[in-house]
């Protein structure tokens, strides 16, 4: 049992002190080194490409700010032209009415002060 683990020592010692230990052990480190970079350069793009889309929200945001304001300001100056055309409609519907009636009582008075026109004297 003895000389197993004597052999089983030696063995391990010579694998540990072999050239394919260190190998192992240097392809090991440039493998992490290369993983750590790759992490690291795309946390980068990540990142830039987090800024940038950033930026496009924020002017997106600006610019939808922009238009509604633009629309808020348009629709309260079409609501004061409306209500400036209600106005000149009221009122020239009462200058109207008012004219009617002028125009009424004047056809009255001439019915009351015309002569009768005998239509076969016309030719």
């Amino acid at each position: 049992m003895r000389a197993f683990i004597i052999k089983i020592k030696d063995g391990l010692k010579e694998f540990f002190y072999s050239r394919f230990f260190l190998g192992a052990i240097v392809a090991s480190i440039l493998f992490v080194c290369v993983l750590m970079w790759q992490e690291t350069t795309h946390e980068t793009r990540i990142s830039k490409m987090q800024e940038n889309i950033q930026i496009v929200l924020r002017d997106q945001d600006n610019f939808y700010a922009k238009k509604t304001e633009r629309l808020e300001l348009q629709n309260f100056q079409n609501q004061m032209i409306m209500s400036s055309h209600r106005q000149i409609i009221e009122r020239a519907s009462g200058l109207i009415l008012k004219y009617r009636q002028i125009i009424e009582e004047l056809v009255k008075e001439l019915r009351k002060h015309q002569v009768p026109i005998d239509p076969d004297k016309w030719t």
